[in-house]
C-alpha cells in the first residue's frame, strides 16, 4: 500500500490515518477490526499518526455482504458518525483504511462524515476490491 501511495504522491498529502469503525457488537465477537490492524501498519510505516476513533458505527440488523448495493448506500449512510469525542481534523488530509473495496458505500459514507468533521481530503486505501459482477446481492 505505501508503494502504491508512493507511486501517485499521496504520501506527502497525508497528515494522519485513520480507519473504518466495526460496531462495538461485530468489534466483541471478531475481537478485532481489520481496518484497524491495517491503519495501524501503515501509519508506522508511513510515520503518520494515527486515529482509529474518529468515527462511529451504529450497529444495524443486516451485515453489508448480505445486501443489495442500494440497500448497502443507504445502510452506510445510516450508520457512521463523527465520535462524539473526536480530535480536530480541520484543514487536515486523512488516509482512511478499510479491508475490502466492494461497492464503496461504507468508503464514502466515512469520507463525507470526516470531510464534514473538516477534513480537506480524504484518501480511501483498501486492501482488496471485490470485481463489479461480484458486487450483486446473492440469494442466500
Amino acid at each position: 500500500m505505501k508503494q502504491k501511495l508512493e507511486k501517485h504522491s499521496l504520501c506527502e498529502q497525508i497528515d494522519l490515518v485513520a480507519c473504518v469503525p466495526m460496531s462495538k457488537k461485530k468489534l466483541k465477537k471478531r475481537r478485532y477490526n481489520q481496518a484497524a490492524v491495517i491503519a495501524k501498519h501503515l501509519s508506522a510505516v508511513l510515520e503518520k499518526p494515527l486515529d482509529a476513533h474518529l468515527l462511529t458505527h451504529l450497529p444495524t440488523l443486516t451485515e453489508h455482504h448480505k445486501l443489495s448495493r442500494e440497500d448497502r448506500i443507504k445502510d452506510a449512510q445510516e450508520s457512521y458518525f463523527p465520535n462524539p469525542k473526536h480530535s480536530s481534523i480541520s484543514g487536515k488530509t486523512v488516509l482512511l483504511c478499510d479491508d475490502v473495496y466492494t461497492t464503496g458505500a461504507t468508503v464514502n459514507a466515512c469520507a463525507k462524515c470526516l470531510k464534514d468533521m473538516g477534513a480537506k481530503k480524504v484518501i480511501a486505501a483498501c486492501i482488496a476490491y471485490t470485481k463489479p459482477a461480484e458486487t450483486h446481492n446473492k440469494e442466500s
